[in-house]
């Protein structure tokens, strides 16, 4: 039934929804990083919960053990509704509803939220539309965010600075909207040979991009070069009336249109929530328990045990939003006169708001960021391809232009900055000679004291590590020094820089004053080490000493992986715990010999993967469509299986072959989430051959017909994945038989 629609009439107050979806899209803060979405990995991440295991598929089970069948699927119904209590996702489409006046159904559509917060708008300064039937248009291409092809290799005290909001902030400061679009200016005469070969590049707005697919399945490829019509937009550029975007799109300049008061609507709603939930917590909550414990504390003495100097005052916008919820409250001081059980009720009420208001404010957040989804739809009523191209473009913009800013910067504001100076006389530090500081430039990998190793959408990696060489004695720095230094750097000095920049930048682009201070890109993480692969995008891992204030463990430090095998759910448990206890050995070791470290913990890795159960250390697949691939299992002579067959067919079927010819017994298996492993024989001449079987019902006689080659499989899971990293970081390769692998030239 997978992928067929089926049309079920229900009551129109009801919804009928897949709630792994919405997890999927609503959810950044109970499991961010998420291998599947399957509802048996979501529930065992995040509820310790597994489904009900069965053999054969669901109409067999129906047929063969219906009481196994109901429980089975009553174990699925509980573990979404534990899963809706844990991750509360819903309360976000909810607040969508609410916020937006629009019907809850409609709220999982980015298209129907954003024409609804627009209206919304409209009602509100009433304006009024005359509407038009509009035709279906093609959507055309859309060119997406900026991700930089990474700095390989291993790289250290690596920080991530990103924009706050990065779309819906530049939207507001460059006040682009679909009501004051004016139009494109291309230069055509230039763009006109591009165009016309299609198998070779690819045109976007005046951009012209390399085809690194075919004719058939264009795929953009390497920026080539931009063709502009300059002589007609000079004169806009003159305009502070007119505002021109980065792709040559010209907009009215001369009040604040709509997609930017929307925008900053929600952002001061976001800010205001936010203020509140946390004012609310911090005094009015806070003063509740100091209250509440004297009576719990000392019954028979009650409140004349309270420390009245401890209690609050509150702010202007906390005691109007008490009174808009019926109380007259201005202090912790009018709190003291109530009754334990006025108290109690109280408490409930405010913690029922802060909840009610930090849901708000994370639905504003998401609702933000959709609004662009929304405009980039042809479905959108107001749909302009090059409106949505003009937000992710100025968002690209705006990552590369604080890339060369800060290379740049970091050249001598090191040694030159006043503001820095002070810093560094106040953390009592002192540079190298200046010969000592202009090798390190020169070795260095761009020429700058800081380099940008990565960029990915609205974030920049940047490795301090040389930065932190220039300082006297730094060799004899330990962790927390080095984090000290760079975080007094960042907070105390290069933010506000970064800030006033982007707004001076803004400025020169003839961006309405009222809003050109708006970006800010700061400080959001402070790495120990982190390592990139070669040549390929968001794939790399960190190990994090602070984020966003918070300092870490320095015995557990957690780390943030992407893309690599240690999260992928295809992998086998063993090799994805392995991998993460080799990482996070290679992140964390300060010693001279890691790849001798490195090495012996492999052998030592290898020992244990050879004598582990069978399930740990087979891999997963899901097999579908057997019938449709298989031509024949039973033949003494071997399968036969359609061209092309995946390996996940072939795998399934040396099980179904060997058990059918050899009379063994076992249940035939034609498809659904399997284990497979390597079987002894398979070469690198002819490739591998792979058994599958059913988890935890690994079938006694494939030890004789169907052995498991462990160390080449050690070699697949673990051993090839690491080799990866360590040679994007210019390190010797592992082997199986403990020897190292060094490049000679």
């Amino acid at each position: 039934m997978k992928g067929e629609t089926i049309k079920m009439p229900h009551p129109t107050h009801t919804l009928i929804l897949d709630m792994m979806d919405v997890i999927e899209n609503e959810d950044t803060q109970v499991l961010p990083t998420k291998e599947s979405m399957n509802l048996d990995y979501i529930s065992h991440e995040a509820l310790g919960a597994n489904k009900v295991e069965y053999e054969g598929n669901l109409e067999e089970l129906y047929i063969k053990d219906f009481a196994k069948y109901v429980f089975y699927n009553l174990i699925d119904s509980i573990l979404v509704q534990l899963n809706d209590k844990k991750f509360k996702s819903m309360d976000h489409i909810y607040m969508y509803s609410l916020y937006a006046k629009e019907r809850i159904g409609q709220c999982f559509s980015k298209i129907a939220l954003t024409e609804s917060l627009i209206l919304k708008h409209f009602r509100t300064t009433n304006t009024k539309i005359v509407w038009e039937q509009k035709e279906q248009v093609e959507r055309g291409r859309l060119v997406g965010a900026y991700v930089k092809m990474p700095v390989a290799g291993l790289w250290e005290l690596v920080c991530c600075n990103d924009f706050a909001g990065l779309y819906p902030t530049t939207g507001i400061v460059t006040n682009i909207s679909f009501d004051n679009f004016v139009g494109t200016f291309y230069d055509e005469e230039k763009l006109a040979p591009y165009r016309q070969d299609p198998a070779r590049y690819i045109v976007v707005c005046g951009n012209v991009y390399r085809n690194k697919g075919s004719l058939a399945k264009p795929e953009l490829g390497e920026f080539v070069a931009q063709y502009l019509d300059e002589e007609a937009l000079a004169p806009y550029r003159k305009d502070k009336n007119y505002f021109v975007s980065i792709n040559g799109h010209v907009y009215k300049n001369d009040k604040d249109y709509t997609l930017k008061l929307v925008w900053n609507n929600l952002r001061l709603e976001r800010k205001k929530s936010k203020y509140l939930s946390k004012k609310l917590d911090a005094h009015i909550a806070m003063d509740i328990n100091h209250i509440l414990r004297c009576y719990t504390d000392h019954p028979e003495l009650g409140i004349k045990e309270l420390n009245h100097d401890i209690l609050n005052k509150y702010d202007e916008s906390e005691i109007e939003h008490l009174k808009a919820m019926g109380y007259d409250f201005k202090s912790g001081e009018d709190l003291v006169g109530m009754s334990v059980d006025d108290l109690k009720v109280l408490q409930r009420i405010i913690k029922t708001e802060i909840t009610y208001l930090a849901n708000l404010e994370q639905a504003i957040k998401l609702m933000m960021n959709s609004i662009y989804g929304g405009t980039s739809h042809q479905a959108f009523y107001w749909f302009n391809i090059a409106l949505a191209n003009d937000v992710t473009g100025e968002g690209r913009n705006l990552t590369h232009h604080m890339e060369r800013h800060l290379n740049e910067f970091w050249r001598d504001a090191w040694q030159t900055n006043p503001d820095l100076k002070k810093i560094q006389d106040e953390l009592g530090i002192k540079l190298k000679p200046k010969e000592v500081i202009d090798q390190i430039l020169k070795d260095s990998h761009d020429n700058s004291l800081v380099t940008c190793v990565y960029g990915d959408t609205d974030s920049l990696y940047l490795s301090y590590k040389d930065l932190i060489d220039t300082i006297e004695g730094s060799e004899k720095f330990d962790l927390h020094d080095k984090l000290k230094i760079i975080l007094k750097i960042n907070t105390e000095f290069l933010d506000k820089h970064n800030k006033e920049h982007l707004r001076d930048y803004f400025l020169s682009r003839n961006v309405r004053p009222n809003t050109a201070d708006l970006e800010d890109f700061e400080l959001e993480t402070v790495n120990k080490r982190g390592v990139w692969l070669h040549e390929t995008k968001k794939r790399y891992g960190q190990i994090l000493l602070w984020k966003e204030g918070k300092f870490f463990d320095m015995d557990d430090l957690p780390i943030k992986v992407k893309g690599l095998e240690i999260i992928k759910s295809s992998y086998p448990t063993l090799s994805r715990k392995q991998l993460k206890q080799m990482l996070r050995f290679m992140l964390e070791y300060d010693g001279k010999y890691l790849t001798q470290e490195l090495n012996l913990l492999s052998q030592k890795f290898l020992k244990e993967f050879e004598t582990a159960d069978i399930d740990l250390v087979s891999g997963n697949l899901k097999v579908n469509g057997y019938a449709q691939k298989i031509i024949q299992d039973t033949n003494p002579n071997g399968f036969e299986t359609v061209k092309g067959a995946s390996f996940n067919i072939k795998a399934l079927a040396m099980y179904n072959w060997l058990n059918n010819v050899h009379h063994f017994g076992s249940e035939p298996i034609y498809g659904g989430k399997l284990k497979y492993y390597t079987i002894k024989g398979s070469s690198e001449k002819n490739g591998d051959i792979y058994f599958a079987y059913e988890g935890t019902k690994y079938p006694k006689w494939a030890d004789q017909y169907a052995p498991s080659d462990r160390k080449r499989m050690y070699k697949k899971f673990v051993l090839d994945p690491i080799n990866r990293i360590l040679g994007s970081a210019g390190m010797p390769l592992l082997r199986v038989d403990g020897s190292i692998q060094i490049a000679l030239f």
